[in-house]
């Protein structure tokens, strides 16, 4: 599966045992100042993976589009694989429906989920303004009924939650049964934009100060701590990407595809190598597979012209025989053909001279006449007028 990122922040791989990790830190949806994750990216990237691999769901996100949201919901619970979410740093507005679609939910420490009615902009009459307002409690009748779905909290609980626009800490989180689990505080929950962070209340702000500094400071003494054990040890040469010259010296026989295929991947000599063992290997199987395909069709010729040389030759032979033979061989089959018997042509041939006093006049003796009649059934001879 091809690996979709933007410059922003959202980000849909395929892991090397078939899951899926799907990292949500930016908006949902397209807005306004650019495009964010949308339900076809993730979709898309669900479809070409297996029915049942995992997914894992990284979010930290101020929201988006609710209906972008919604749809990337039903696209995680419809995967007929276990959904792991992992809420990073913020989960709020439709971000926190994405975040419902979890068959196991678990939030950092510092973490804050925010619920809220949706919003929406319009223009147009007053009656289009009601049918908007319309939609809208639909809407948000919907949303309450995720949080419900989920969570230990009923459909009317969780419509107060969202219009009083509700800040929850990972503990409140887990009070609610909107997450399954608390997990290790991180940084990363600062990455939510300024903006977004002045509504939330005092306590959150001060939870997010305090955690990531304490955070900071760990960082920072556990990298002392690693280059304090790495300062005696000599340092690892990092491998040398192969230049084009390399590449050429190295595959003298490789083509410009081959080393602009090594160069863009940032190959080493020694994956050069490798691609080009594949490449050969591929090449010499493709090459196995067109020799056996000619040599049976050879073998199919030489039989169809050994066939053709002997018809020819039984042809030839037939030709060589004498005109009698020939002649004889083909009044024995007319008669064999026909059924008759040499002896009754002879007969008859006897009847029709003691009945006719011209060919006795002419032939003067019987056997003269039973000659002619040979030699004439042969085709030797043509009666004139006949």
């Amino acid at each position: 599966m091809a690996k979709m990122s933007n410059p922003r922040g959202y980000e849909i791989r395929a892991e090397a045992d078939g899951g899926v990790v799907i990292t949500i830190y930016d908006v949902i949806g397209k807005t306004w100042d650019g495009e964010g994750i949308t339900a076809k990216a993730v979709a898309d990237a669900l479809k070409k993976a297996k029915k049942t691999a995992p997914v894992t769901v990284n979010i930290n996100s101020p929201g988006g589009l609710v209906f972008e949201a919604a749809a990337i919901h039903n696209a995680l619970t419809r995967h007929k694989g276990r959904v792991v979410v992992n809420i990073d740093g913020a989960a709020l507005s439709a971000a926190s429906v994405v975040a419902m679609a979890g068959d196991a939910i678990y939030m950092a420490e510092n973490a804050l989920m925010m619920i809220h009615d949706p919003w929406n902009i319009a223009g147009g009459t007053a009656a289009d303004f009601r049918d908007v307002a319309d939609a809208m409690d639909k809407v948000k009748d919907t949303i309450a009924r995720t949080y419900a779905a989920r969570g230990d909290l009923d459909v009317a609980k969780a419509g107060e939650l969202m219009s009083a626009e509700t800040w929850l800490s990972a503990e409140e989180a887990l009070e609610l049964g909107l997450i399954d689990e608390i997990t290790e505080a991180k940084r990363v929950a600062a990455s939510c934009d300024a903006a977004t962070l002045e509504r939330a209340p005092e306590w959150a702000r001060e939870r997010f100060d305090a955690v990531n500094q304490a955070t900071a400071v760990a960082e920072n003494s556990k990298q002392e701590q690693d280059m304090a054990e790495n300062k005696d040890q000599p340092a690892v040469e990092q491998p040398k990407v192969a230049t084009v010259a390399e590449l050429k010296n190295a595959f003298p026989e490789s083509d410009a595809e081959f080393r602009e295929g090594c160069t863009e991947n940032n190959c080493t000599l020694a994956q050069a190598l490798e691609r080009w063992t594949k490449q050969v290997e591929a090449t010499n199987q493709t090459l196995n597979a067109k020799n056996a395909e000619l040599s049976a069709s050879a073998e199919e010729s030489a039989e169809k012209i050994a066939a053709l040389e002997a018809e020819l030759a039984e042809a030839k032979a037939a030709a060589a025989k004498p005109a009698d033979d020939q002649r004889d061989l083909a009044l024995q089959h007319g008669a064999d053909a026909a059924g008759g018997d040499p002896a009754d042509d002879e007969a008859g041939w006897k009847a029709e001279y003691a009945r006719d006093a011209k060919l006795r006049n002419e032939f003067g003796e019987e056997g003269a006449y039973l000659a002619f009649k040979r030699i004439e059934a042969r085709g030797g001879v043509r009666i004139k007028g006949a």
